[in-house]
C-alpha cells in the first residue's frame, strides 16, 4: 500500500505528465491571416517571421492594396494592408494605422544606361504613352551623357488594384498636366499604352523589367534593389535630380509628417521642396477594427510591433522606411483604439 508521500508523488507525476501532453494544445496562440500591400510585403513578411508573442503567429500575403481592402471589409482577412485608402465599401469600424513607409522606385533597363534622369513631367508623358521612344529629344536632353538608343519604351504597369499606382497617379496629379488622382492608370484599370505589359504585383513588375531589354516600370525599392536593377534619378520640388534610397525617402517623408491626419492618412504634398529628397513616396496602412473583434488584441500587439520594433530594426536593410517622428505617434495613437 502506498503511503500519503508516494501517492503525492504519483499525483503530481500524472499531473505534469497530462501538462506536457496538452501543452502545446493548451497553450497555442492566436492566428492571424492577413494580406494586401506587395509594396509592403517584404516588410510585413519579415515581420511576421521574427514576431515572438504568446505563440501568436501571422501569415502575410502580399498581392495587393485592393485585395487588402476587399478580404478585410470581407471579414477573410484578421487584418489587412493597403498603400491607399478605401473610396467605397470601407467597415463602419475600420482603423487606419500607418505601419511602414519607402520610396516608389522607377526602375528600367536600357543596356548600356545605368543611369537616367527623368523629371515628373516626363515621368508621366513616358506612362501615358505620350513619349514612345528612349532616344526622344526631352529625354535626351536631361541626359546628356547617355546612349539612348531608338527603341520602343515597353511600360510594365499594375493591372491591378494597386496602391502603388494609385500613389503614383496622386504624384503626377501633383506634380505635372493630364493626371488626375481619378486617372484611369490609378484606378486599377492601368495602363493601356501600345507595346505595354501588365503584371500583378511589385515583384511581378520587377522581374519583368530585369528580364526585358526597354522597358521601364515602377515598384518597391526592396524588390527593385534585390534584382540589382537601374533606377531612375527624379527631380524634386528643389530642382535636384535625386535616386530613391532609405535617406532621400526619409528626408521627404520627415517632412511631410504634418500632413497626418486624426485618421492616420498622410496627405503628401509631392511638390514640397525638400533638399535631398526623393518624392515618390507612400505609406502603408494597417487595416483593422476599432469595435471588438474575436482576434483584435492580437492584432494590436502585431501592429506595435511592426512600428515599435521590427520596422526600426529591419525597414534600412529592406530598403524601407520607419515612421517618422509625428507619423509614428500618430500610429501608436490608433494602435490604441484597436479592440
Amino acid at each position: 500500500m502506498l503511503n500519503k508521500k508516494a501517492i503525492s508523488i504519483v499525483a503530481g507525476l500524472a499531473t505534469a505528465a497530462s501538462l506536457a501532453i496538452a501543452g502545446p494544445a493548451a497553450f497555442a496562440g492566436t492566428s492571424l491571416t492577413a494580406g494586401g500591400s506587395s509594396f509592403a510585403g517584404g516588410m510585413l513578411t519579415a515581420c511576421a517571421a521574427s514576431w515572438s508573442h504568446n505563440g501568436d503567429a501571422v501569415t502575410y500575403t502580399g498581392n495587393s492594396s485592393g485585395t487588402g481592402r476587399t478580404n478585410f471589409a470581407a471579414n477573410t482577412y484578421d487584418f489587412g494592408a493597403a498603400d491607399a485608402t478605401y473610396s467605397s465599401g470601407a467597415p463602419a469600424d475600420l482603423v487606419y494605422v500607418p505601419l511602414v513607409a519607402g520610396p516608389v522606385a522607377v526602375g528600367f533597363n536600357v543596356p548600356g544606361v545605368a543611369n537616367l534622369n527623368l523629371t515628373p513631367a516626363l515621368l508621366g508623358k513616358v506612362l501615358a504613352g505620350t513619349i514612345t521612344k528612349w532616344n526622344d529629344s526631352a529625354i535626351k536632353a536631361v541626359n546628356k551623357s547617355a546612349r539612348l538608343p531608338n527603341q520602343n519604351i515597353v511600360v510594365v504597369y499594375r493591372n491591378t488594384t494597386s496602391g502603388t499606382t494609385q500613389n503614383v497617379t496622386k504624384y503626377l496629379s501633383q506634380n505635372t498636366t493630364g493626371w488626375t488622382e481619378n486617372s484611369a492608370f490609378g484606378s486599377g484599370g492601368g495602363y493601356t499604352g501600345s507595346g505595354s505589359v501588365g503584371k500583378a504585383a511589385s515583384i511581378d513588375v520587377v522581374n519583368y523589367v530585369d528580364q526585358n531589354s526597354y522597358t521601364i516600370g515602377y515598384a518597391d525599392l526592396k524588390d527593385t534593389l534585390s534584382a540589382h536593377l537601374h533606377f531612375a534619378a527624379i527631380q524634386n520640388g528643389h530642382g535636384q535630380y535625386v535616386k530613391p534610397t532609405v535617406a532621400t525617402a526619409g528626408k521627404f517623408l520627415k517632412n511631410q509628417a504634418s500632413n497626418v491626419g486624426s485618421n492616420g492618412v498622410v496627405s503628401f504634398d509631392y511638390t514640397a521642396d525638400v533638399a535631398g529628397a526623393y518624392n515618390l513616396d507612400l505609406v502603408t496602412y494597417g487595416l483593422a477594427h476599432n469595435t471588438t473583434s474575436a482576434k483584435g488584441s492580437t492584432v494590436k500587439a502585431f501592429f506595435s510591433y511592426v512600428i515599435n520594433s521590427c520596422s526600426p530594426s529591419k525597414a534600412t536593410a529592406l530598403g524601407y522606411v520607419a515612421l517618422p517622428g509625428a507619423i509614428k505617434s500618430k500610429a501608436l495613437a490608433l494602435v490604441r483604439t484597436i479592440k
